[in-house]
């Protein structure tokens, strides 16, 4: 009699990689003039215990790969618009829009802000509209990526997240994915590089000179260990396409004094004692709901689990 052990479906072809902590950009102060705290960007990244004891408190450089050849999972992006109830600023935030420049998923409750174009109804009270709208220039909504990393140092079991709202960094490394790694080796994943934290000169809105650490990558081989790497590739891309990456989290609101940040990367025009960000940094709703517009967070950062995907927004990143 034939013995069944194993299911022959499409969801058990694929390795799904735990998450195993967050990276950051920048710590938390407190101001001495107002009482309260303001995110500060730092030279380095601002790392786990088991990380630290592999690279020290305070690296400005890491060993990465990409596990995956899908540069958006590697590497997701979005336009967020994260509130709370109007009449109610003590209430849970809420994610209320998500887009990506070019169409974008609503609460249909929040449709009137920013005056969006809506295109059709989705189900749930939610409704696809144009974006961006009004909101975006405000700076009530913003840039946010994600990036999943394999430290092959520390373990290669799991994917850290390193967060970051900048344009620079999400440029640069969609275009060194593109751009560099594929057209060099025909793969993104499972390829040694080093991730820094480089400075640069920049002019914020006052016409001010600022110094911000920004995210870079760099790949220290020549060209016969290039050409090494590139004679692997199928053997790669086979294994690479067995592996599926979590979801990223937007973790809760850190209310303690000298807390690392959440929010990842500070806007230039936020950075620095005197202009304290009041902004909150946000968590991951629950399961059920996770990345849904009007969906809440919960307010255990420890139980956030990996979002599952919903039909709006299967539907909103096919656009």
């Amino acid at each position: 009699m034939k013995q069944y052990t194993r299911i022959k479906a499409d969801w058990t072809k694929r390795q799904m990689m735990p998450r195993l902590g967050k990276i950051r950009l920048g710590i938390k102060k407190v101001s001495p003039r107002t009482g309260k705290e303001y995110p500060v960007e730092v030279p380095h990244f601002v790392v786990p215990p088991e990380v630290a004891e592999r690279y020290g408190p305070t690296p400005t450089e890491l060993d990465i790969m990409f596990p995956t050849e899908d540069e958006h999972a590697c590497f997701p992006q979005a336009l967020k618009w994260y509130d709370r109830h109007a009449d109610d600023p003590t209430s849970a935030v809420i994610l209320r829009c998500k887009g990506d420049h070019e169409t974008a998923v609503r609460r249909k409750a929040d449709l009137a802000e920013g005056n969006p174009e809506a295109i059709e109804e989705l189900p749930n009270d939610n409704v696809l509209v144009r974006c961006p709208c009004d909101l975006l220039e405000k700076g009530d909504c913003k840039q946010a990526g994600n990036l999943m990393v394999v430290l092959p140092q520390v373990s290669v079991s799991g994917v850290y997240q390193i967060d970051t709202g900048s344009k620079q960094n999400m440029n640069y490394i969609n275009g060194y994915m593109s751009q560099w790694l594929r057209p060099m080796l025909d793969r993104i994943s499972w390829v040694p590089l080093i991730l820094k934290r480089v400075e640069e000169t920049t002019i914020d809105k006052e016409q001010k000179k600022r110094s911000h650490y920004y995210l870079k990558l760099d790949m220290n081989m020549n060209l016969e260990q290039v050409a090494e790497l590139r004679d692997k590739t199928r053997m790669i891309l086979v294994r690479a396409s067995r592996i599926a990456l979590p979801k990223p989290v937007d973790e809760g609101i850190d209310t303690a004094p000298g807390a690392v940040v959440i929010e990842g990367e500070i806007e230039e025009e936020e950075v620095g004692p005197t202009q304290p960000a009041e902004a909150p940094a946000l968590e991951a709703p629950p399961k059920d709901q996770a990345d849904l517009p009007g969906s809440h967070a919960p307010e255990d950062p420890k139980k956030i689990e990996d979002p599952a995907t919903s039909f709006q927004l299967k539907e909103c990143d096919k656009v």
